[in-house]
């Protein structure tokens, strides 16, 4: 990914919240010469001194057959738009897209073990049920059901070996131009993206 200086961001830490918030990512590996992708909601941990990627898919899915082993990249997006130069102090300028993107690079390994499957598929539930008046919980499902469910599925890890992060945030502009695209967002409903400017 191209990434200008003033755009990249290295800390880890940073990262994994970033990932934590926005965990819907592409997986990405090369399948008999050719790319092939899937788009899947992952849980970001670290494990000792690494930050691991977890997912599953469905068994249906032939991308699965192939990624144990291979050189992966998993891409993940955050708040992005466009900036117009009519927000500038000057509109002597050209258009451009505020964006935060996240790459992700490993070698992904199956998951064979069933309690690390359930225990990702429990934490996946958790977390994206968390906040609920009545949360689901991966125990509510039927033993037949569960055991359904986990033969239709293939859970998978990535070891993340690097990184590559773009934060696109107009730190290139003048504080007037950045305060005037950030008033903008705001004021056209791009929240999320205002406050990754005012953070940046």
């Amino acid at each position: 990914m191209y990434v200008p200086p003033p755009f990249r961001v290295d800390d880890e830490a940073e990262l994994q919240r970033f990932i934590a918030e926005h965990p819907f990512g592409t997986l990405v590996t090369t399948v008999q010469g050719a790319p092939c992708a899937t788009h899947l909601p992952f849980l970001v941990e670290r494990v000792d001194a690494q930050i691991v990627l977890r997912a599953h898919m469905a068994r249906a899915n032939p991308h699965w057959s192939s990624i144990e082993g291979a050189q992966a990249l998993v891409a993940f997006l955050g708040p992005h738009a466009y900036v117009s130069p009519r927000w500038y102090e000057s509109r002597d300028n050209v258009p451009t897209w505020n964006y935060i993107a996240v790459h992700a690079y490993g070698v992904p390994r199956l998951t064979e073990d069933r309690e690390r499957t359930l225990d990702l598929l429990a934490a996946l539930s958790r977390r994206h049920e968390a906040g609920a008046q009545n949360p689901w919980a991966l125990h509510e499902l039927s033993s037949e059901r569960l055991e359904a469910f986990l033969a239709a599925i293939v859970a998978f890890e990535v070891p993340v070996t690097r990184f590559e992060a773009a934060y696109k945030l107009s730190q290139n502009r003048t504080t007037g131009d950045r305060r005037g695209a950030i008033a903008a967002l705001r004021a056209d409903g791009r929240g999320a993206l205002a406050d990754a400017m005012e953070r940046a």
